[in-house]
């Protein structure tokens, strides 16, 4: 007698488990369920948005804040690769974007986006997405902060969500004003500008066009051991090294430097290099002119 009894208790405990697991799955938070909830914070002061990582170590940071000068500021930074200088791009946009962005996190209670539960897959060597949240608190000389990873197991509706927060972001910059653009070596902790009157060293010069640039099927791209590979005219993935930098503008570009790349065998002639507003300008003596943008 005592058998079946024993039998009995675990197929109930078996099927309690099975049972549990379903109603934990069909409990997982909505957005509505999210919204009833007490919010745990309510006054944003800061937004960071963060897409990288991967096998080549890709870095785009989109930052929200407020300067020392009380002044609202955009911060955008990209990089296509992990030996990539970031590029920067700093504006001031209008006083109430933070109010407006604290609102809609506010109309989705978004200061506890983080109970999402973490997803059971996971991609290797893969780029991760996250958006963190920071708030003042009272009393506190520091905030408290909230990290929303892409990653979670989220209903559709929460990426909606999450895309048009991050729409108002980009409709501020828009309306904005673009007060700086550098390039930033973060071995060397400074920032490195171009332009006409801009003294740049040669070591400066090669580490700003190694880089991903493109127009449509033109392209460059900044190798290992100074080689840069051009597929652009007559060149089909053809390699070039710098023969030599030149410090002074070339044509009316807006840099101080051009450089003049050779390839090896040296069988076709030279390709000229410069930048102009951020832009790659590539030429060579056929008359092939092109703008290439970065990646």
């Amino acid at each position: 007698m005592k058998k079946p009894l024993l039998l009995t208790i675990i197929v109930l405990l078996i099927g309690g488990a099975v049972f549990t697991g379903i109603f934990l799955r069909l409990r997982k938070p909505t957005l509505d369920s999210i919204r009833k909830r007490k919010a745990r914070y309510d006054d944003l002061c800061e937004v960071r948005y963060y897409h990288g990582g991967g096998m080549e170590g890709s870095r785009y940071v989109t930052k929200v804040y407020r300067n020392e000068d009380a002044k609202t500021i955009v911060s955008i930074e990209g990089s296509a690769r992990h030996d990539i200088l970031s590029k920067f791009m700093i504006y001031e946009v209008a006083d109430d974007t933070i109010d407006k962005l604290n609102e809609f996190v506010k109309e989705y209670n978004m200061s506890i986006w983080d109970i999402f539960p973490e997803s059971k897959f996971e991609v290797l060597d893969a780029p991760s997405t996250s958006l963190t949240l920071e708030f003042n608190i009272p009393g506190q000389k520091y905030g408290e902060s909230v990290t929303i990873s892409y990653d979670r197991d989220m209903p559709d509706e929460a990426y909606d969500v999450l895309n048009n927060f991050m729409k108002l972001i980009s409709q501020s910059v828009s309306e904005g004003k673009l007060c700086d653009t550098y390039l930033y070596d973060f071995d060397d902790e400074r920032k490195i500008y171009v332009g006409k009157d801009i003294e740049n060293s040669d070591e400066d010069v090669e580490k700003i066009i190694h880089n991903d640039w493109e127009n449509g099927d033109v392209r460059l791209y900044g190798g290992y051991d100074s080689v840069l590979i051009i597929n652009y005219g007559d060149y089909e993935n053809n390699e070039f090294r710098i023969k030599e930098i030149i410090h002074e503008p070339y044509r009316d570009h807006n840099a101080s430097w051009y450089i003049v790349l050779e390839e090896e065998n040296d069988e076709n002639k030279p390709i000229y290099l410069t930048m102009d507003d951020w832009r790659l300008f590539i030429s060579d003596e056929k008359g092939n002119d092109l703008y290439l943008e970065s990646k």
